[in-house]
């Protein structure tokens, strides 16, 4: 690191660095980083204790209800009085366990919950309190990438910002493309964890690939499933032009299942979609697509109300004009309908 700012002069952000470099030492970043594996460490092994709590309830709870199920059978085939009373009182001792450990799994996942909610917490606390460190280890690695990929030194001598965000981009696609392999299995064991956490860095630091994250939120690979999370990240890219997003939120609001029922919104949000101007193959398929959707939400629903095949038909249309096959079977049968 010193090798490289003594060979390169920069103009911008320079004196921060060099304070970083002075200030900073190996043994700094040593100790953060050491630190921080504690604190991820202490909060794992609760959440690992209670996982394993969790596990033990579900095998209780699987037995008990495999024994219930056998019970209300004997009880349907039995004949005898005496018999079936000994049989329901078996019947109702079952459901009054299962009753208590549904209680318990249930303040369990709470608990896991909570701890995993702590936790993501006092990371972001402790990150905050040791940004330069974090800022050190972030120019070692533009130092030591700069060096690997013998990066001009006239170029980038003349503005810094250009090297950060030129080792920054080489960093975030190779972590994309890392998280896919591990999410695939590409040339490696798939490790949706892994992958997960890849992707997570990625979008929050580019705000690329959200939606990604935002579907193993909402499958829960790697990650516990999230609704709330699969919202979140969907939004975040909507927001950046990640037309993916949108139609989660679309899809979101028109089925109910994860947030109110809007079925007006989401004919909105399919509509902006279908109308908004494409640059590459995969905005036009969500354009394709959205048309369609927004054609559905006519012939089903109307604008949230009442059914509008006319509309239907035109949006059936447009989405085949698009070059969507779908949409040109179903704009072929309204028109022989005579609509």
């Amino acid at each position: 690191m010193e090798a490289f700012a003594q060979k390169y002069h920069f103009t911008t952000y320079k004196e921060y660095v060099d304070f970083l470099q002075s200030d900073i030492s190996q043994e700094d970043i040593d100790l953060y980083l050491n630190e921080r594996n504690i604190l991820i460490t202490q909060y794992d092994e609760q959440i690992s204790e209670s996982d394993n709590k969790l596990s033990s309830i579900n095998s209780e709870l699987n037995s008990l209800e495999n024994q219930l199920s056998s019970a209300e059978k004997m009880l349907e085939n039995s004949n005898n009085s005496k018999h079936k009373n000994e049989i329901q009182s078996h019947i109702q001792n079952l459901n009054i366990q299962i009753e208590l450990l549904s209680e318990d799994k249930q303040d369990i996942k709470e608990k896991i919950s909570s701890l995993e909610n702590q936790k993501e917490q006092a990371l972001i606390e402790f990150d905050n309190e040791h940004f330069q460190e974090i800022d050190a280890i972030h120019w070692q690695e533009v130092f030591a990438k700069a060096e690997e990929l013998q990066l001009d030194e006239h170029h980038y001598s003349e503005d810094f910002n250009k090297l950060n965000s030129e080792i920054a981009k080489y960093n975030y696609d190779a972590c994309t493309r890392l998280a896919y392999m591990n999410r695939n299995g590409e040339g490696i064991k798939i490790n949706k964890r892994k992958a997960a956490e890849l992707y997570s860095k990625v979008c929050q630091r580019t705000n690329k690939k959200c939606d990604t994250l935002a579907w193993m939120y909402y499958k829960g690979e790697g990650v516990r499933q999230d609704n709330q999370k699969f919202m979140q990240f969907s939004k975040q890219a909507c927001d950046h032009n990640d037309y993916t997003g949108c139609q989660f939120i679309g899809y979101a609001y028109r089925d109910g299942n994860i947030v109110k029922q809007n079925k007006l919104l989401a004919t909105q949000i399919f509509n902006t979609m279908c109308n908004m101007k494409t640059n590459n193959k995969f905005d036009k398929a969500i354009a394709q697509q959205s048309c369609i959707d927004v054609g559905f939400m006519y012939y089903n629903n109307g604008d949230a109300s009442k059914p509008d095949i006319y509309l239907a038909k035109e949006y059936f249309g447009r989405g085949c004009n698009l070059g969507n096959s779908s949409g040109c079977k179903n704009y072929k049968i309204l028109n022989e309908q005579g609509f």
